[in-house]
């Protein structure tokens, strides 16, 4: 009878997140979407594939979704072959560099000599041409995140998380906060992006986010700084995380102030 209703409360959440869905038009997804980049790059098209100092990974699209190199030991959950995955069912033609899974560079210095010979630019071509299936690919992310979400937590926590997700989807700056901080941050259910046995997710967000605060934009933002600020007080000294947080955290200030 409990696994009945569980699976009860799981279908209707599933289908509140089809319905929420149908209201977020095209043009707001894309609004939404050009602002999640704008977040990433300043939508700087040069940077739509992008190795920044000191990871071992490579930022693609938007989204700046994470590519790492064969065999390399993932800290961060990745992306962009979930991006490959769904582009391959939309039966789309795929440039050379990305018919394995695993990034084709095995470090950033090996990635800048590729674009100086211009090996590249065929990847940078198809990114560029699929802004629209990116957008569309970071609101299918967040529909089964939410799902995946409820599923994690316990009976109690389920209804709590739930009123919480559909304040947020009712208004734009909320369907934005989500969408971003999921791309930004990760969902929070993979145990090896903590510190100090402390997840800054999506999911940590929403525990933390007070759901007596009449604006629930706000109650997110204020939920999501006060994640990233544990995030950084827990960080290993020498990843020197402060240096990030004051951008980390204008990012997370553009929520309340959204269409």
């Amino acid at each position: 009878m409990r696994a009945l209703c569980n699976m009860c409360v799981l279908l209707c959440f599933s289908h509140a997140l089809f319905f929420a869905q149908e209201k977020i038009a095209q043009q707001e997804l894309q609004t939404i979407a050009r602002a999640i980049w704008r977040n990433e790059s300043g939508c700087d098209t040069k940077k739509l594939l992008w190795w920044n100092k000191g990871e071992d990974f490579l930022s693609l699209g938007i989204g700046h979704f994470i590519w790492y190199p064969q065999m390399h030991v993932t800290h961060f959950k990745e992306i962009f072959p979930e991006f490959i995955a769904y582009m391959r069912k939309k039966k789309s033609k795929l440039p050379g560099k990305i018919q394995e899974q695993a990034c084709p560079w095995s470090s950033r210095e090996e990635f800048l000599r590729a674009q100086v010979d211009g090996a590249t630019q065929e990847l940078h071509d198809f990114i560029y041409s699929t802004i629209s299936e990116q957008a569309d690919f970071m609101l299918i992310q967040l529909q089964k995140t939410l799902i995946d979400i409820q599923k994690h937590v316990n009976k109690k926590q389920k209804k709590i998380i739930q009123k919480k997700i559909d304040s947020l989807m009712l208004i734009p700056a909320g369907r934005y906060a989500l969408l971003d901080y999921l791309n930004f941050k990760g969902s929070g259910l993979d145990k090896h992006e903590q510190y100090a046995g402390q997840g800054w997710g999506l999911l940590q967000v929403l525990i933390a986010m007070d759901s007596n605060v009449h604006d629930p934009v706000q109650a997110f933002s204020a939920a999501a700084q006060e994640r990233l600020r544990l995030r950084v007080a827990n960080a290993p000294r020498e990843r020197h995380e402060e240096r990030w947080l004051k951008g980390w955290l204008n990012r997370i200030a553009t929520y309340k102030n959204f269409m």
